[in-house]
Parts: C-alpha cells; structure tokens; sequence
C-alpha cells in the first residue's frame, strides 16, 4: 500500500490537487477495501497498487476542475465507486448519489461509504431507467458523471433525466470519442441537451490520454425518457 500512497500523492501534486493525509488514507482504505472484496465479486480488473492509484483514483480526481461547491452530484454506473467515491471524499462540500445496479456491488458501496465514514455520499441500488423516473431522483442534480458505461447516445438517455435545467454531464471517454460523439446528435436533440465542450485530459503518471465530454441540459427532457429497462441499449435513439 505504500506504493499506493507514493503514484497517488506523487500524481496528484502534478495535477495540483491537495490531499490532506487523511484524505490518501481514505483513498488508500477504500482501495484495501476493493481489493478484499474483488477476491469474491468482481469489482476491477486492475490488482496493481500502482496502476489503480492512477487508472482509479487519480483518473476519478481529474474530475475536480468541474465541482463546485455545494453541488448536488451523481455517479452513473459506479461500479466499484469510481468516480464517485474518491470525489466524495477529495471535495467534502459536494454531495454524491453513487447508482449501481448489482446489488453485491451496492453492498460494497454502503459498506466503504459506512467504513470510511462519508456523510456526503449516499447508495441507490437500481437500473437507470427506472431511478431515472424517480422522483427522488429525476431533474435533482447539478452534475452528472459516467465512466466507461455505454456509448454516448445510450448513456444520454440514461443520465440526462437526472439532471436539473442548466446542469452538465460529463462522459468520462478514452482518446477517440469522435465517432461516439458524432452518433449522438439524434439523442441529444430528443432529450434537450448541447455538447459544450470535448476537453483531452492526460493522466499525470503514465500520461495516457482521455476525453471528457461535457453536456448541458438545456431543456427538460420529455416524461417518455428513459424508456423501459433495456431499450435504450437495444435501440440507441
């Protein structure tokens, strides 16, 4: 873990990012915590302490520029709580909704939220399509991210609902998203949103590249979005 803590803190004074020590030892507990629970459900690939103090947390951290504060966020497909978590826990005056829909894997989260003690982030265990009806959840937050989910025209669907007039979502994407991009004029006209900016970000260590696409909704999105469980992947608008 020590290793860990090294690429983690090295990184992110390159990016000028400031984590106090209790913040790297939140991330690096929350790490040994994914590692424990990985040997019994899959939660990553990635086994290194290296490679996922960049390819995880500081890949999630990259995020920061576009928090501000007091923001009303959601993490679309957390998975293992990426980005979500480590957010959470680098800038403590935004609030998190981290939406999984296995539910080992959302057990893991309440778990991690509960051991590393985060009040600013909460567990909703469910598909997109129908928490994107909720509403709890429909039209109540500020931001909205995703990383490695679905194609951009599918993940429109699946994250726009969410979001209040005015927020933004941003699709966490590798080097090459242009074709994505392209495909999703249709969606993003139905759904009411504009791209307002593709930004190439590079990672501070192995300096691999990704993009981010930042969306803003610019209108409510029509009551019939998100359809049913599974159509957006089956018939990307």
């Amino acid at each position: 873990m020590s290793e860990f803590l090294s690429v983690l803190e090295q990184g992110a004074k390159q990016l000028e990012i400031e984590l106090s020590q209790k913040q790297a030892g939140q991330m690096r507990e929350h790490w040994r915590m994914v590692c424990d629970y990985n040997q019994k459900v899959n939660l990553t690939a990635i086994k290194e302490d290296n490679l996922a103090a960049e390819k995880h947390y500081l890949d999630s951290l990259l995020l920061l520029p576009y928090l501000q504060y007091g923001m009303h966020c959601l993490d679309l497909g957390s998975g293992a709580g990426f980005p979500g978590t480590p957010l959470a826990i680098a800038y403590p005056q935004t609030s998190w909704l981290l939406l999984e829909s296995l539910q080992k894997r959302c057990l893991f989260l309440q778990q991690a939220k509960e051991a590393l003690g985060l009040d600013n982030l909460e567990v909703y265990c469910g598909r997109a399509e129908k928490a994107g009806r909720d509403i709890q959840c429909r039209g109540k937050f500020d931001l909205v991210t995703a990383r490695a989910v679905a194609s951009m025209p599918v993940l429109l669907e699946y994250a726009l609902p969410f979001l209040k007039t005015g927020g933004v979502f941003v699709a966490m994407k590798g080097p090459s998203p242009r074709e994505e991009v392209e495909q999703s004029a249709n969606a993003l006209a139905l759904l009411g949103a504009s791209i307002i900016k593709t930004e190439a970000i590079t990672l501070p260590v192995s300096g691999e590249s990704r993009t981010f696409v930042l969306i803003k909704k610019i209108n409510e999105t029509p009551d019939k979005y998100p359809r049913r469980e599974g159509m957006p992947e089956k018939a990307p608008l």
